[in-house]
């Protein structure tokens, strides 16, 4: 009840703002797959004072009807068995005005939270809509952190099994679909980066790795895409290590070579093969 409230004011404030001529700051999202690091971009993010990152990833406004995916009123399969189906279904079983839903919703909450600060959301569920978040908001722009396939493959299974264990038939096979959701959501970023023309001003890529490899050097090249002082951030970047030794040598483990087959061109676009 206090989350659909909060929506209400949220929406109500988004309002407010157009009346009064409020100007709204062009928003940027962060996408990804998931399980990339992008928690720990948001918790670097809301340290630094011009920024406003939006709570939690929105994930029930991106998809009304398919999200969670327990409550789906909607036929349609998980987003990790086959993401760009599940968005355009999502999309197309948007309720009427529900376009105007999600600008009044964020444009409310910068207004309520502080205009003068540039508003981020971060979603695993957006990857595959870039071109409706630039047509609702034209200026808008996009941060794409990835991370090494395997690692990502298995965080899924660690923290996401239990929400598809009664989905799939067993762990290998939820594993095969992660392992071509990373692959999947790769490719179709780097498709629209070429044909939307996202340019360097408009889409930033970064892995994992190099943000915990070379913080400081990262979060200097970020500040310089947003267009603010990275001297502001108050984050300690000492507290940044990589975890991607839990997935251990997945290159000389035979289990994994269907899996690494099946993510060869993503690994191979970023440099990871």
């Amino acid at each position: 009840m206090q989350r659909k409230l909060e929506q209400i004011k949220y929406a109500v404030a988004g309002t407010l703002a157009t009346v009064l001529g409020d100007h709204f700051k062009p928003p940027f999202f962060i996408i990804g797959t998931g399980r990339c690091g992008t928690t720990l971009l948001v918790n670097i993010l809301n340290t630094h004072s011009d920024l406003l990152g939006y709570p939690g990833e929105a994930n029930e406004l991106w998809h009304p009807n398919s999200y969670p995916y327990s409550k789906k009123s909607i036929d349609t399969v998980p987003i990790v068995e086959n993401p760009r189906q599940f968005t355009d279904i999502s999309i197309q079983n948007w309720p009427t005005q529900h376009e105007q839903k999600i600008q009044k919703r964020f444009e409310g909450y910068n207004f309520a939270k502080g205009s003068k600060q540039t508003l981020f959301i971060k979603s695993a569920m957006i990857s595959f809509m870039i071109p409706k978040l630039r047509t609702l908001f034209p200026d808008s722009k996009f941060i794409h952190i990835y991370r090494n396939g395997p690692s990502v493959v298995e965080s899924f299974l660690k923290k996401e099994w239990g929400k598809y264990a009664s989905y799939f038939d067993s762990q290998d096979v939820y594993r095969h679909h992660c392992a071509n959701y990373w692959n999947e959501c790769l490719l179709e970023i780097e498709r629209q980066r070429v044909e939307m023309s996202l340019n360097e001003e408009v889409l930033f890529e970064f892995s994992y790795e190099y943000l915990c490899e070379r913080p400081t050097e990262c979060l200097n090249k970020l500040a310089t895409f947003l267009e603010i002082n990275s001297e502001v951030f108050k984050f300690d970047t000492t507290q940044i290590v990589s975890q991607n030794y839990k997935v251990g040598n997945y290159a000389e483990d035979d289990d994994w070579d269907a899996l690494l087959q099946m993510m060869s061109e993503g690994m191979k676009l970023k440099g990871y093969m």
